[in-house]
């Protein structure tokens, strides 16, 4: 009766962070490991505030169930946050975001379906500093309703209000875990990840990736991507070794 479920957070969990959101890649052997335990029937979610269509192509295994943008996209197809209003009224704001990044060297913003992120992975400490007090004083003069920013790992995102991870994790929650069980597992390294550790608290795992020492809903950590890797390689050589499924 286990549910043998994982919600998967993408950027800093199955992936290093890398200098550009194009240059991160997930590790074969952790592709390897989540092929292996979709083979043995584990639900793999991967829930990430990237677009699904990136999602997809980073995490190219048969299988797995896909949520891109906060949950905006995918098998929920929870949308109501993103009204052809407010899709028109982001696409002006990423134009004026270019327009006013361009004058940061290093500094990038990235356009998603209903979202936009800027990210300052090139950018040096001091660098850094400075982008983001220019980037708080521009963000207060812009007409943000209807929005809601998050500051992450090097990068500040703007997406709909009420988007949320936690809303995937929700749907988990209710129809296969509504009591607790710990084969529901969510891992993630970043804000975001803690409406996944909020909304799984008292039904499921949750575990934060990354170093000790940020506040977390999650009461378990790996430290990196790496160990993430080593993590589901033995999970999946676990199931081998336990035989068929029930």
């Amino acid at each position: 009766g286990a549910t043998r479920t994982l919600l998967l957070d993408l950027d800093g969990t199955l992936a290093p962070i890398a200098p550009t959101p194009e240059e991160a890649a997930v590790p074969p052997e952790t592709l390897d490991a989540l092929r292996a335990l979709v083979a043995r029937r584990w639900t793999v979610a991967v829930v990430s505030g990237r677009p699904a269509t990136q999602v997809r192509r980073m995490v190219p295994v048969r299988g797995i169930r896909v949520f891109g943008c906060h949950g905006l996209e995918g098998p929920l197809r929870n949308r109501s946050g993103a009204t052809p209003a407010l899709r028109r009224r982001m696409a002006r704001l990423a134009a004026a975001a270019e327009r006013f990044a361009a004058a940061t060297p290093g500094a990038l913003v990235e356009r998603k379906p209903a979202g936009l992120a800027f990210h300052d992975r090139r950018l040096s400490r001091q660098e850094r500093a400075r982008w983001l007090q220019r980037l708080r004083t521009w963000l207060e003069a812009q007409n943000l309703e209807g929005l809601e920013r998050l500051d992450g790992r090097r990068v500040v995102e703007l997406r709909p209000t009420g988007v949320h991870k936690g809303l995937v994790a929700a749907s988990f929650v209710n129809h296969r875990a509504p009591r607790p069980d710990a084969s529901l597992v969510a891992l993630g390294d970043d804000r975001t990840d803690e409406d996944l550790f909020r909304t799984l608290r008292g039904h499921g795992l949750a575990v934060r990736v990354g170093p000790p020492g940020k506040p977390s809903a999650a009461r378990t950590r790996l430290p990196s991507p790496r160990s993430v890797q080593k993590f589901l390689t033995a999970l999946a050589k676990a199931e081998d070794e336990a035989g068929p499924n029930p």
